[in-house]
Order: C-alpha cells, then sequence, then structure tokens
C-alpha cells in the first residue's frame, strides 16, 4: 500500500472518530464515495476501537470467559495475512504482536516480519499510535532502517503492516559474541547513529533506543525496529501523532529514557541522543550507567534525574551478577569477563576508554539537553574525530591536549622534524655520519634484500609459536592474524621467480590459516574460529605450490606442503555442506602423501602423518554413511601404526595411537552390518578391543600422569562393555563399564586446566550414557549425563564467547533431554530441549551462513514438536490441553521445516535429508517426514475442535 493511501486512510479515520456515532457512518460514505476499497479499510479500523472499548463495559467473568476463548484459538500459526503465511510468533508487547510470515501466493520467496495491532482497553490511542509507526516507517527508506513493505487490515478488521524480517541478534548481544574491539564498536555504533540522524531529518524522534530495537544482521549491519512510540516533530506531518506525549509515557524503556521522558516534558531529537549515550555506555563497558533500587516510578525518576554516571573507564571495575543472552545462566560480570570481550585485558580497556571517550559518552547523557551534542550527527562525528586522532569536542580544548593530538597523528614527521633539527645542530658531522651510513647501505644492498627475507620468514613461524600459546587472548590474536595476512599479502607480490621464498609464503599462509579456523586437523592449536578466513588462507598456500609443482614437479618439500594443505581445506568444505567437495580434497591429499611414503618408505615422520589422516578419511566416511569405506580407512591408519610399532618398539606414542586404531576398528565393525554378519562383527570387534586394551593399559602404565591417555583406555573399556552387552554377557559389559567411569571419575578430581581435555573427559561420559542406555541401564545413562553436562557447564561458564563450548554444551542438553524424554520425565526433557534452543538460536543468528548450526537447529525444533505431540497424543489430557498441545507441536515442525526448506533452496540437503544422528536419534530429518507430521497435528486438531464444537 502505498504511503500516500495509507495517510489518506487514516485521515479519515481520526476525522470520522470526531463525529457523532449516528453521524458518523453518513460522513464516512461522503469521504469514501466512489471508493468501496477506501470505505472498507476506514470502516474496520473504527470497528476495531468500537469493539475494543466496549471491552470496559463487560463485567469481569465475561472479561475473563472471552479472554479465555480468545486465548485457547490465538495461535496465528498457519493463518493467512494479505498474501502472507504465519510462521511463528517473534514478539509481543502492549500494543500489539509481531509474526514471522513468508509470502505464501506464489509470486515470489520472502520472509518478513508482521506486527498486528490487537484490541484492548484504550483501543483509540493503542490504534493511533499503531497508525502513526505506519505512517512514520512509509516515510523513512535507509539501510539501518528495517523496511516498510506493505500494510493493511484483516479479515477481522485488525490493522497490520509488514516489515523487513531482520534475522540478527540485538547490537550488544552481537558486539559480545563477535568479540568486536573499542574501535569496532564504535564504527558499529556509528552506523546506528546515521540511522537515527535520517530518521531525525524526516522530523521523526524514536523515544525507544535501547539494544533489543538494533538488531544486527549476520553480515554486521545494524537495523534500528520498533518505532512504536516514535514522534513526528512537525504539528502537521500527520493527523495521527497529535497529543500523544501523555500517552506514551507510560512505554518508554526507564533504563534508557531521558530525563525530560521521565518528567513528562516536552521531547526533541536530543532525547535521542541521550539514549545513544546509554546504549554507547552499554556497548562499551558491559555496564548500565545507573543502578536501580527498586522499579518504583520515583526511584527511577530520582536516579535518572539527579545521579550522574561513572565514567566508562571507571564502570568497567565493577562486579555485577546479570543473565546471559539466552536467558538460561546467570553470570557474574567482571572486569576480567568484560575485557575479553573488547580489548582483551583490564587495563587495556581502561586506557583505550580514559580521557576522549569517556567525556564523549559522558556529554551525550547531560542531564540538561542543551549541554548534549547538538544532534546525533555532532555526536557520530565527534566519535569519528577520535577515531581518526583528532581533538573531539567533548574535551576541554588545551594547548597541551591539542598539541598531544597533533603527536599522535603525526609521530613521524614529528620525528623527522626532530632528526632535521638535530641534523642541523650537529653539522658537517652528523652529515657525513649519514652519508657513509648510506654508502654502506647501498654496498648491502643485494645482500640486505636476502637478509630480511630470512628475518621475515623466522618472524612469521616465531610469530605462529607464540599466538597459538595465547590462549583466551582472542582479540589480541585476531589482531595478529590481521596484522600477518596484510603482511604476507604484501611479501608475496615480489615472490614471483623465487621459488624458495614462494615455499616460505605458502608454508606461513597454511600456518595462519591453523589459527583462524582448522577445527578438525590433528593437532592444530586453539584457533579463532574463523573457518572463512581460513579457508581463504588456504587457497592462497594452495595456488603458490600448485604453481611451484606445474614448474618442478620433482619439488617434493612443495608437494607435501600441498598435502597438508588439502587435507585442511576438506573438512572446512565439509562444515559449509560440501561433503563431496571435501572427500575431494581429502582424497587427492591422501593420493599425494601416499606416492611420498611409497617413495620414502622409513621416513617415519610421513608414515605417521598418513596414518594420521586415514583417520580422518575414516571420520568423513562415516558422517557420508559409507561404512565399508570408513573400515577400510581404518584399516590402513592400523596398518601404517602396525609398521611404525615394529620399526620403533619403544615409542609410546606409536603404541597408543595403534591401540587408538584398533579401538576405530573395533566400533566400526559393532556398528556396522554393511561389513560382515552382526554376530562374526561383535566378536571380531571385541577382539580388536582387547588389542587395543593390552596396548593402552601398558602405556598407561608407564605414563600414568598422562591424562589423555587414561581417558583413551576409558574409551576402550566402555567400547568392551558395549560389545559384552551385545553378545549377551552383562556381568562383563557391567565390570567394564565400571573401570571406565573409575578412571573419568578420577580425572574430575584433577585441576582439568586443559579445554581440550575437559571436552574429550565430557564427550567419554557421554558415549558411557550411550553404551549404558543400549544395554538398557537408563538411570546409568542419566547419571553419566549429568557429569558431562556438568563439565559442559563449568567449560562455557569458564568462555561464554567460545562458539565450541556453546555448542558442545547445547549437544549435552540435548542428549540429555533426549533420554528424559524417553524416560517419560516431559517436563524436565521440555526445559532441557529449550536450553537447547536458546543457545542454538543464539548461533544460527550470529552466522546464518553455518549450515550445522541452522541443522541443528531444525532438528531441535523437530525434537519439541515430537515430544509436544506425544504430549498431545495423551488420552488423560482434557481437550483444551490437547489442542494446546497439538498447536505447540505444530509450531515446532513448521519452525524446523523452514530450515529445512532454505538449506535445500541453497542445495546443501543431502538426498537422505538431515540426519539427527544425536544418542537415541536415529531417524532422519526429511521434508516428508516433517510435512505428514504437521498434517498429523493438523488432523488431530479439526477433530479435536470438532468434538467441542458439537459438544461433545
Amino acid at each position: 500500500m502505498r504511503p500516500e493511501r495509507l495517510q489518506q486512510i487514516e485521515g479519515l479515520y481520526h476525522a470520522a472518530l470526531e463525529q457523532d456515532a449516528e453521524a458518523r457512518a453518513a460522513f464516512v460514505d461522503r469521504s469514501c464515495a466512489g471508493d468501496d476499497a477506501l470505505r472498507a479499510e476506514v470502516e474496520s479500523l473504527i470497528a476495531v476501537v468500537g469493539s475494543a472499548e466496549t471491552f470496559i463495559e463487560l463485567p469481569a467473568v465475561e472479561i475473563a470467559a472471552g479472554l479465555l476463548a480468545r486465548d485457547l484459538d490465538r495461535s496465528l500459526v498457519g493463518a493467512r495475512i494479505g498474501p502472507y503465511e504465519v510462521t511463528g510468533q517473534i514478539g509481543e508487547g502492549g500494543m500489539g504482536s509481531v509474526l514471522r510470515a513468508i509470502r505464501a501466493d506464489d509470486q515470489y520467496q520472502r520472509q518478513v516480519a508482521i506486527k498486528l495491532v490487537k484490541p484492548g482497553p484504550g483501543a483509540h490511542s493503542i490504534v493511533t499510535r499503531f497508525l502513526a509507526e505506519r505512517q512514520i516507517l512509509a516515510g523513512l527508506d535507509h539501510p539501518n532502517i528495517a523496511r516498510l513493505f506493505d500494510g493493511g487490515v484483516t479479515d477481522d478488521g485488525l490493522p497490520y503492516f509488514v516489515m523487513e524480517y531482520i534475522g540478527g541478534l540485538p547490537i550488544d548481544d552481537y558486539a559480545d559474541r563477535q568479540k568486536l574491539s573499542t574501535e569496532e564498536r564504535l564504527k558499529l555504533f556509528r552506523a546506528v547513529c546515521a540511522a537515527v540522524h535520517y530518521a531525525h531529518q524526516k522530523l521523526v524522534v524514536h523515544r525507544d533506543i535501547k539494544p533489543t530495537n538494533i538488531m544486527v544482521t549476520g553480515e554486521g549491519t545494524p537495523k534500528l525496529l520498533d518505532f512504536g512510540i516514535a514522534k513526528l516533530l512537525a504539528p502537521d506531518a500527520s493527523p495521527t501523532t497529535a497529543n500523544q506525549t501523555a500517552t506514551t509515557r507510560q512505554f518508554m524503556t526507564p533504563g534508557y529514557a531521558s530525563p525530560e521522558q521521565v518528567r513528562g516534558e516536552p521531547i526533541t531529537t536530543s532525547s535521542d541522543v541521550y539514549s545513544l549515550g546509554v546504549l554507547l555506555y552499554e556497548l562499551l563497558t558491559g555496564h548500565r550507567p545507573y543502578n536501580f533500587k527498586s522499579a518504583a516510578p520515583q526511584e527511577i525518576a530520582r536516579v535518572i534525574c539527579e545521579q550522574e554516571p561513572e565514567r566508562p573507564s571507571t564502570a568497567i571495575q565493577r562486579i555485577e551478577e546479570q543473565t546471559d543472552a539466552s536467558g538460561v545462566m546467570r553470570i557474574t560480570l567482571t572486569p576480567e569477563l568484560v575485557s575479553k570481550s573488547r580489548e582483551g585485558q583490564v587495563d587495556r580497556l581502561r586506557r583505550r576508554l580514559v580521557g576522549d571517550i569517556d567525556m564523549i559518552v559522558l556529554k551525550a547523557m547531560r542531564k540538561e539537553p542543551h549541554r548534549r551534542y547538538g544532534s546525533v550527527e555532532q555526536f557520530s562525528e565527534d566519535i569519528r574525530r577520535h577515531l581518526e586522532g583528532l581533538p573531539v569536542i567533548a574535551r576541554k580544548d588545551t594547548i597541551v591536549y591539542r598539541g598531544g593530538k597533533f603527536i599522535k597523528r603525526h609521530k613521524a614527521a614529528v620525528i623527522a622534524a626532530m632528526v632535521v633539527l638535530i641534523t642541523l645542530i650537529g653539522g658537517i658531522v652528523a652529515t657525513s655520519r649519514q652519508a657513509r651510513r648510506a654508502e654502506r647501505e647501498r654496498a648491502r644492498s643485494e645482500r640486505r634484500f636476502n637478509e630480511v627475507r630470512q628475518l621475515a620468514h623466522s618472524s612469521i613461524f616465531e610469530f605462529h609459536d607464540d599466538i597459538a600459546n595465547l590462549t583466551g587472548a582472542t582479540r589480541a590474536r585476531e589482531h595478529l592474524v590481521k596484522k600477518a595476512v596484510e603482511y604476507l599479502d604484501s611479501l608475496a607480490q615480489d615472490a614471483a621467480g623465487d621459488s624458495a621464498l614462494q615455499l616460505e609464503l605458502a608454508i606461513a599462509y597454511r600456518k595462519v590459516g591453523d589459527i583462524q579456523g582448522s577445527p578438525y586437523h590433528t593437532g592444530t592449536p586453539a584457533n579463532l574460529g574463523d573457518t572463512a578466513g581460513a579457508f581463504e588462507s588456504y587457497q592462497k598456500a594452495q595456488t603458490i605450490l600448485e604453481q611451484l609443482i606445474a614448474a618442478n614437479p620433482a619439488n617434493r618439500e612443495a608437494r607435501r606442503e600441498l598435502a597438508n594443505d588439502l587435507l585442511r581445506v576438506g573438512p572446512i568444505m565439509g562444515r559449509s555442506g560440501d561433503s563431496a567437495g571435501a572427500l575431494e580434497s581429502h582424497r587427492r591429499g591422501l593420493a599425494i602423501l601416499e606416492r611420498l611414503v611409497a617413495d620414502e618408505p622409513n621416513n617415519t615422520e610421513l608414515r605417521d602423518q598418513l596414518g594420521d589422516n586415514y583417520q580422518t578419511m575414516e571420520f568423513m566416511l562415516m558422517q557420508a554413511r559409507d561404512m565399508p569405506g570408513a573400515f577400510e580407512s581404518a584399516r590402513k591408519a592400523g596398518a601404517q601404526f602396525e609398521e611404525l610399532v615394529a620399526a620403533d618398539p619403544n615409542n609410546p606414542a606409536n603404541h597408543m595411537k595403534l591401540g587408538i586404531s584398533y579401538v576405530e576398528i573395533g566400533n566400526l565393525l559393532g556398528m556396522s552390518d554393511d561389513i560382515g554378519g552382526r554376530s562374526d562383527n561383535d566378536h571380531k570387534a571385541l577382539e580388536s578391543y582387547r588389542r587395543a586394551q593390552d596396548l593402552l593399559e601398558a602405556s598407561v602404565a608407564s605414563q600414568s600422569a598422562n591424562a589423555q591417555l587414561r581417558l583413551d583406555l576409558s574409551t576402550c573399556y566402555s567400547s568392551i562393555g558395549w560389545t559384552m552387552g551385545r553378545i549377551g554377557d552383562k556381568p562383563g559389559a557391567a565390570d567394564y563399564y565400571r573401570k571406565a567411569l573409575a578412571i573419568n571419575d578420577s580425572l574430575l578430581a584433577v585441576d582439568l586446566s586443559d579445554s581440550n581435555l575437559r571436552h574429550l573427559l565430557a564427550s567419554g561420559y557421554s558415549e558411557i550414557a550411550h553404551d549404558q542406555v543400549a544395554g538398557g541401564d537408563i538411570s546409568g545413562g542419566i547419571q553419566s549425563l549429568r557429569k558431562s553436562q556438568a563439565i559442559r557447564e563449568a567449560t562455557s561458564a569458564a568462555d561464554p564467547t567460545n562458539a565450541r563450548n556453546r555448542r558442545d554444551l547445547a549437544l549435552a542438553y540435548f542428549e540429555y533431554a533426549n533420554l528424559l524424554a524417553r524416560s517419560g520425565r516431559t517436563a524436565e526433557a521440555l526445559e532441557s530441549y529449550r536450553k537447547v534452543v536458546a543457545i542454538r538460536e543464539v548461533m544460527s543468528a550470529t552466522d546464518p551462513t553455518n549450515i550445522r548450526d541452522r541443522r541443528d537447529l531444525a532438528v531441535s525444533y523437530s525434537k519439541l514438536g515430537e515430544l509436544h505431540s506425544a504430549i498431545a497424543s495423551d488420552s488423560k489430557s482434557t481437550a483444551t490441553k490437547q489442542i494446546a498441545s497439538w498447536r505447540e507441536a505444530r509450531s515446532w515442525y513448521q519452525r524446523s521445516l523452514d530450515i529445512v526448506f532454505d538449506i535445500r533452496e541453497k542445495g546443501l540437503l543431502p538426498a537422505s535429508g538431515i540426519q539427527l544422528g544425536a544418542m537415541m536419534s536415529p531417524s532422519s530429518l526429511k521434508v516428508e517426514n516433517i510435512s505428514n507430521e504437521i498434517a498429523r497435528c493438523d488432523g488431530a486438531l479439526a477433530k479435536l475442535q470438532g468434538s467441542k464444537s458439537s459438544g461433545n
């Protein structure tokens, strides 16, 4: 609907309300003569107000009955609003509901957000503000403001408008999860300022700026939302905005409201400047500027109007209790935790904030509007000046201050000027010395180039080793990686024709890629999770190496490095959904390694690398459901390690790897009927496990302090127990489970500072739980999963922004929920599934391109649908409860289907569907399966609602 049409409808609507009830119909007839569509829109709006205003005249019993009936039918999932089909609810407020929907008329595909007014007491002001927001949005067109697409009235006469759907995170959550530096946060904030300044140019004051009204997309673009209490400054700009100040006072968000808002005084653009100051304060410090002792209005007004906030550089020292973004866990916000997601260290963050930033934020938050920045543009401009090292207007303009700024901006020029001055004073002596130095430099130019190249090469390797050990210093590591890539790119431009330097560059690119994000490669240090950056670095290395091999096929070092590169690229491609490309890359890498080993059969380092990568191929083929291929790769890995043990019997690492290889062979024999007969496989698996047991027990005896070895032995014991249970030896199985648990429990008593070891220990408890459940010990399985979950929770709490930790925690909750559901503990299972969804929704929104996270979220939604279906099928429940459960189940299945459709449209859904793959969930998530479940929900609802309407 065009903006001018909206304005025409809303103008007539308000004019009609000013008429007496008897004269209203005649007024509408005259005003809409010849335009039936216009008449329908205006009459529907009047009807909303009329029906809502009678609400307050009804007796309380009738109100309660009406609300109950409406609540039973309030689910709009599947309903049509104009050409859109509702797929879920995003949120609900005092003015209306915000729904998620998709275009459903086959014209084109688009996901949108629909804001729908709801009737209630005071409907006239609600509809007035709703229409004002719709009109305001119709006049705004900015890349950082959510766009208005459409508007109208539903068949029930409720006004609505259709907006751009923003899938992302609130700006504060986004900044913390991305660990943005102070500089990056300031740049992101300036994009928000641009949106607010644009609105101000259109004479619109937002009046409700806060983090949840600024969503940041996966691409890092902030979007300003919710103009529900916005105000048009021009009195004649819209007939819907007059005299709204009083009616909007109750809708403000106290923590971000300006003193004049709290006092109910006239509002100008300066109020938005204040709210932006509060937002920036929170973005930079992690804390809000004020702590209210109570929610009483007088206390809020007193604090906001009288209490001066701490400087941001001081506020970061506070220790406060907060709830994390998922709403699941309480966290203690410490200076160290705040700094970790910003500048890395408390003192570094304090130094970054003290001075300019303190003054800029506090100027924006002055109690008196005239003392703040004159406009949002001026506020943003002062931030720009600070970022560029220029003096800011928020600070007192002294000679020392301006001089300091000049020196910082022109450090090189100042130093050069000082050198010139010293040279002049030194006279001829200094001039002669410079001349002799220049002559020596020219004489050594060629040799110096080679020295510089060698120094650069050495620095890159030192850089790699140092950064790999900077555990937790993520921001510093990201900065170093960025500088390293820039340096390598620059050096590469001068490397043409120098094969030695090109090889060094390829190795350096590969090592930087390892730090950026190689999550599956054995031996990789803790990385930054930037798989896209890692892929790009590996590709640069691959390009250089392929050029070197083309020029000299006999270059063995280049061939080996190319194998290293290809074997890293494969897992990254698999994670992005390209399973075929991942396998092809890994096969190419293995083929090169096999040829290198054939040329140097006594090279134990190469053989060890080949064995490791056979095991990696085994896991990749298992994920592709190629069990015979996985078994063949496991067998090849075992053969390599057997030869290594024979060549060097005293090397404990070879014994450990061979033991693990035997465990993997046993696992494959035990889990697949594609390799051989079931009974025969079990006995072969047990034989392989026994060989592993002998090797690992001997290794542990000689290295009792090696926690990793003890964990490997625990895994072996657990596998033996599982296999013995399958062949009917229940007492023997229980004995080995006890041995595995004893090792794990002993490790729990140790201070495990190694996060990777904690991860493996939690995985060990999960595997034991799986085996216990397979053997019928449900209670034991639940206890083991509780231990696994406790380790995951502690690990995530220690580093809450670590993506791997959050994924592992979600999986722990998921497995626990599955087993609880299987045990009939429905309420606990629901609670655990909701924790899973809270984490996975954030992960998926943070990186929408990560197919693995999207897949896991779809699985979580489907499991919630499954559990609610089971609840709905309980014949002991009342019809009302069954209807509610069927609706809930349908809603979750629909959300799952939306994701599966999205993945399928991108060509990333395998033919077999999405494999659930988690414990006790062997089935796959196919489109037809989910569609059938939705149809089952619809059928059950139709039957139940039909029975209720007929009185049965």
